[in-house]
């Protein structure tokens, strides 16, 4: 892969444009990018996901989480721990990388995240679970330091 351009904003910002023209780009700045060097950022930001759907857009990649579908995860394991239920002892929300491929069908997925959730194929997309535990093995809980990207 040839070089990521990134920093779309001012230092310290995520991938949200920071003027009014698309991703701070002028046409002299498209035309002169090599053929292997994309434009790309972080944080999924709306204005990032908009840029991706443009044809033509320097703009190629975002990496976003879901949002949405955690804080359904969150809700929905809450609820069903005040009601006895088993529930993850922790979860991730996994990084995925949005382009021009595959943004219609995250957008898609995060307008409904409940349908996400119910389906497991759709939700370990988005999030990675470990472990269980309820109400009454809630002294048995994860009590070390902990990483999913420990090996």
């Amino acid at each position: 892969m040839g070089a990521v351009t990134a920093g779309l904003g001012a230092e310290g910002e995520d991938d949200r444009a920071t003027s009014g023209d698309p991703l701070d780009l002028t046409v002299e700045d498209t035309q002169l990018r090599r053929v292997d060097e994309i434009v790309g950022g972080i944080d999924g930001e709306p204005e990032a996901v908009a840029q991706l759907k443009i044809p033509d857009s320097p703009f190629k990649v975002t990496v976003a989480l879901s949002s949405s579908i955690f804080g359904y995860a969150l809700g929905i394991n809450a609820a069903d721990w005040l009601d006895g239920k088993s529930v993850p002892q922790a979860m991730d929300a996994l990084p995925i990388a949005l382009s021009k491929d595959n943004v219609a069908a995250y957008e898609r997925d995060q307008a409904d995240p409940a349908a996400v959730y119910a389906d497991p194929s759709r939700r370990d997309r988005y999030i990675k679970r470990y472990g269980n535990i309820c109400y009454d093995s809630r002294d048995h809980y994860l009590n070390f330091p902990w990483s999913s990207e420990a090996k």
